[in-house]
């Protein structure tokens, strides 16, 4: 109704709305995404990843908001390590059944980032970040998270509004400036910042952002 009404959005999707969508979701999550919706995020953030880093691999790799494991999928070769965090413990038992990840655990990712004490070389939010709006927390979270040369990767929807928008499907879009904005507030630098493809929605290709954040080397 917020964004029906075109009015100023919360920071982000309430724990309780995103719990509701991927309860009933879970079960048939990757056959919509792919088979419906013809979702290409995970091989988008591929080969973001690619372009900056190569084939590098024996990697603490830390999958936030990894739902089922789509992008763990892509991501377990480049792995030493390879953590995945979600708050739906119905999509966390469906990326458990993949057997791809060396740790999974149901949280808020916020929070998580706030509690942990892991270093990762690379950090993921493939298709997460669409239920926040103001990034700032996620990223200054991720940077703490960081080793020196690390990369934060994710993927969002593109949006016209600075900072960013609550879009009738219930997901936010967001600005180009906020990335940049929020970057260098967590001191990261912004290694690359494209746009492309990510899936439809209602017929129509959905372009979306995506950021490749690094932190400083020693």
């Amino acid at each position: 109704m917020t964004a029906l009404r075109d009015e100023a959005p919360p920071p982000r999707a309430p724990n309780e709305c995103i719990l509701q969508i991927f309860n009933d979701f879970s079960s048939h999550y990757d056959a919509k995404m792919r088979e419906n919706l013809s979702y290409q995020a995970p091989e988008r953030l591929q080969e973001l990843i690619r372009a900056e880093i190569g084939e590098a691999a024996g990697l603490e790799i830390l999958d936030i908001g990894c739902g089922t494991g789509l992008a763990g999928v892509g991501l377990k070769e480049r792995a030493a390590c390879l953590v995945g965090v979600d708050l739906s413990p119905e999509m966390i038992e469906v990326a458990q059944e993949r057997d791809i990840y060396d740790q999974l655990e149901i949280a808020e990712i916020t929070e998580w980032l706030d509690q942990t004490e892991g270093q990762f070389d690379l950090i993921v939010a493939c298709d997460c970040l669409v239920y926040f709006g103001d990034l700032e927390p996620v990223t200054a979270g991720a940077a703490r998270r960081l080793k020196p040369g690390g990369c934060f990767a994710f993927t969002t929807e593109r949006g016209e509004k600075f900072p960013f928008h609550l879009s009738d499907s219930g997901r936010y879009t967001h600005h180009p400036d906020h990335v940049r904005e929020v970057a260098a507030s967590a001191g990261l630098v912004v290694a690359r910042l494209e746009e492309g493809f990510l899936r439809t929605e209602r017929g129509v290709e959905v372009t979306g952002l995506l950021a490749l954040l690094k932190k400083a080397g020693d």
